[in-house]
């Protein structure tokens, strides 16, 4: 079916009636007799037929093509010498001639050529050949002008050669007149006359039609002034071409040679015949003399490589992208460039330059545009806060003659892949959402697989409209905002319910239950679905559902989600701000918490390193306790649960005065962790770390500290526990000093075997201490200060005789080594 608009057109018939003997006489409505009468006669100039004269170069039917020129108004005309069967009274053949012209203003928007022309008035069924076409009104008609086809402008400029085509063209600019000489035999059909005059004229502006009159044949013997036609000769003030080329150089003048120069330097750059075609074919303002054609036309074409220089280079103009737009037929690098342009002018804070920015932009509205503001709404660079506001304004302006503008950019700018929340440019894609939301026009189903396709930006675009103010809340002119346009968001609210409700994607139907209060239809599907989302999908979750159910019920309504969480692969890395965030939750003092809910909640504590906040795993947890614990456990991660079991451990070295042995030896049957072993290991750290009296404090079992005794490590320590089992048993002065030195191997023991040795010295013979303290000064520094240990614990004990021993002993130390130092420097 063709789709192309019924133009209103005049006609005009000369012809003679059948039978009678009369001249040829044109009928028209007298109000267009002048223009009737000038366009049978451009057309009867060409020549009298022959016949039909089938298979010649003359044959019928001729075609004339005119416009107004400078005597009528802008016109399209086509004017058609067909054969008859009819005779007159004479009995000769009737030939008549049929004008049909259509108004300027109306063929113009369309801007068809002599093929499309030609076809749309070919159309036309004339029953009578002195009569009108058929279902004509008066003298008007209606005519289907079909649109141009360019493809086959270019392929024939390209068949005959960008040269040829050229040099007949520049001919015309000269003013003068060109013949394409055929022979008698050379029969060129009308089909490929007529691509050919339309390759020509599509080298001129498309205006140059209203004052070129073409011809697809023309007796070089009749009187006829047309610029370009066939004929079967050259008259004196044409040029002569044949379809192979120019038979003798041709001198131009300078208009013409200056058309030839700027062609070839537009070629030269790298514009393209379709491009130099389309630029052309978008003049449309109608000359009445060749010699108006203006080289700025042709120049034009570059004007807009010149602007996309200025954008690129930043010193664009907004007026002069604007003027590129109306020159038309941009290529696509340019058209994105100018689009992108525009686009970050209607951001400005010069709001004068803003609006014309945005004015162009709905103006000159291109399919393309959606997706330039979608690449700058993803595009992290340079990024203007409330950018995505602007643009969807103007998107908002073009669907009133371009529909679907809006939901075209928020797929650009929702596109995959799915962006997380901390991507610098999420802000501004929950902004566009919100603000889409906000739209009088409710989600469709489009618009609703482009929001699903981006859940993050969906989950907080919708906190952000469902929450209350405050700190998990709306920004004051957000929530001003949403107040505003609450009706228009409670339908696209209202439209986002009724397609989840058919259970794609799972995860949102919870989200938009959680705000109604409508906890009972959770399912735990949905909510699993939710958690493969992520920590900050379920952590959005959790702000929505909180202030209708309440702290304590969140923790255990979202606990399939959390469960799921802790099952995935590396749960432990991400899970620590959701697990604070329940944690936080729970305020509620007044409600006496499950056994469930106990170690959910402490077990969230030790994910996010906290301190539990039930006492549970530290006094004598309950068998249902544990079993919740435990079943929680066992759900987990490996890496999760072993970092559960390490903060573990740390909650319980953190509360010494409190958990017993018993109670970690427990825990550590009951959750199926090596709770015992950590712990041991913890102590272990512990003492490396120099914590020795803290550890030697703890009433551990034998064979706990036996186990610590036992790191290779330690051998210090195990050194340190025999020296207080030897002081204990009454042994000789040589034993001790071997184990105080094995256990003084670690500077940071010294401390404590001072504490062991002074009990030797307080229970010892003078000179047993003496001895031993003798020893202990000759053997290093560590066994210096541990030696003096011990002395200010004589001092203490009041032992003053002891201590004079003491300090004699460290004098004599000290010239005994002052003397070996000097032989052997001596030496």
């Amino acid at each position: 079916m063709n789709s192309a608009p019924f133009v209103t057109a005049a006609w005009a018939i000369s012809s003679k009636r059948p039978g009678n003997s009369q001249g040829y006489e044109t009928a028209c409505a007298p109000e267009h007799s002048e223009t009737a009468g000038r366009l049978v006669v451009l057309a009867e100039k060409m020549g009298t037929p022959r016949g039909l004269r089938a298979g010649s170069s003359d044959e019928l039917p001729w075609v004339t093509f005119a416009g107004g020129g400078s005597s009528a108004p802008p016109m399209l005309a086509v004017t058609t010498i067909a054969w008859s069967h009819e005779r007159d009274g004479t009995g000769q053949p009737i030939t008549p001639a049929r004008a049909v012209w259509l108004p300027w203003a109306e063929v113009a928007r369309s801007r068809p050529d002599c093929f499309a022309l030609r076809q749309g008035v070919d159309r036309l069924r004339w029953p009578k050949v002195d009569a009108g076409p058929e279902n004509a009104t008066g003298h008007e008609t209606q005519v289907c002008v079909p649109p141009p086809d360019a493809r086959r402008v270019v392929g024939e400029i390209s068949r005959r050669s960008l040269d040829y085509v050229a040099r007949i063209a520049a001919l015309l600019v000269d003013g003068r007149r060109v013949a394409i000489v055929l022979r008698p035999d050379e029969v060129v059909p009308l089909a490929d006359r007529l691509c050919l005059l339309d390759a020509v004229l599509a080298l001129l502006p498309f205006g140059a039609r209203n004052c070129l009159t073409v011809a697809t044949w023309a007796s070089y013997h009749a009187g006829q002034a047309a610029a370009l036609t066939f004929s079967d000769g050259v008259q004196a003030d044409q040029i002569g071409v044949s379809l192979t080329g120019f038979p003798e150089p041709i001198r131009y003048g300078q208009r013409g040679e200056s058309y030839l120069r700027e062609l070839a330097a537009i070629t030269d750059q790298g514009f393209t015949v379709p491009a130099i075609v389309n630029h052309l074919a978008a003049r449309t303002e109608p000359l009445q003399r060749v010699d108006e054609f203006s080289l700025e036309v042709l120049r034009d074409i570059r004007f807009a490589s010149v602007v996309h220089e200025e954008v690129t280079s930043g010193a664009g103009s907004v007026e002069r992208v604007a003027r590129a737009f109306r020159e038309g037929n941009l290529p696509e690098p340019y058209l994105s460039a100018f689009a992108g342009f525009l686009a970050k002018a209607a951001c400005s804070p010069d709001g004068k330059e803003a609006k014309r920015a945005g004015e162009v932009l709905v103006s000159e509205w291109s399919p393309a545009f959606p997706a330039v503001f979608g690449d700058l709404t993803r595009s992290a660079r340079k990024r203007v806060p409330g950018a995505e506001t602007t643009w969807l304004g103007v998107c908002q302006e073009a669907e009133v003659s371009h529909q679907g503008a809006s939901v075209a950019y928020l797929a650009s700018a929702l596109r995959p892949p799915v962006v997380p929340a901390d991507d610098p440019v999420f802000a501004g894609l929950v902004n566009l959402t919100v603000r889409y939301l906000s739209l009088r026009e409710p989600v469709d189903a489009a618009a609703y697989r482009v929001l699903v396709a981006q859940p993050h930006v969906v989950l907080r675009a919708l906190s952000e409209i469902l929450l209350p103010g405050g700190s998990g809340g709306l920004r004051r002119k957000t929530a001003e905002f949403v107040f505003r346009f609450k009706s228009a968001i409670n339908r696209s609210l209202h439209a986002l319910r009724r397609f989840s409700a058919a259970g794609e994607p799972a995860w949102l139907r919870p989200v938009l239950l959680a705000p109604r209060g409508q906890e009972a239809h959770f399912e735990c599907g949905d909510l699993e679905a939710l958690a493969d989302l992520g920590p900050a999908a379920v952590s959005c979750f959790v702000d929505l559902l909180a202030p209708k159910a309440g702290p304590t019920a969140t923790v255990d309504l979202c606990w399939p989600a959390v469960a799921r969480l802790l099952s995935l692969p590396g749960a432990g890395d991400e899970i620590g701000d959701l697990a604070l965030s329940l944690v936080y939750l729970e305020f509620e003092k007044r409600r006496v918490p499950t056994v469930d809910h106990r170690a959910r909640i402490d077990f969230l504590c030790l994910t996010a390193d906290r301190t539990p906040r039930y006492p549970d795993l530290v006094e004598s947890a309950s068998d249902a306790y544990l079993d919740a614990f435990r079943q929680i456990l066992d759900g987990t991660d490996a890496s999760l649960r072993a970092k559960v079991a390490e903060n573990l451990v740390g909650h319980l070295h953190r509360s010494f005065g409190s958990v017993s042995p018993e109670a970690v030896q427990r825990l550590d049957k009951a959750l199926g962790v090596d709770v015992t072993r950590q712990y041991i290991a913890r102590l272990a750290s512990w003492l490396a770390e120099g914590r020795i009296r803290e550890v030697r404090e703890l009433d551990l079992p034998v064979a706990w500290r036996n186990e610590l005794k036992a790191f290779p490590e330690l051998a210090w320590f195990r050194a340190l526990c025999e020296l207080e089992s030897l002081v204990a048993a009454d042994i000789g002065v040589d034993a001790v000093f071997h184990k105080a030195a094995d256990a003084l191997r670690n500077p940071a023991s010294a401390e404590e075997v001072a504490r062991v040795l002074n009990a030797f010295a307080d229970r010892v013979e003078t000179a047993d201490a003496e001895t031993l303290l003798r020893r202990l000064y000759r053997s290093g520094a560590t066994g210096r200060y541990a030696a003096s240990l011990v002395r200010d614990h004589a001092f203490e004990a009041g032992l003053s005789g002891f201590a004079r021993h003491v300090d004699q002993l460290n004098e004599y130390s000290q010239w005994l080594l002052q003397g070996r130092a000097e032989q052997e420097k001596t030496r």
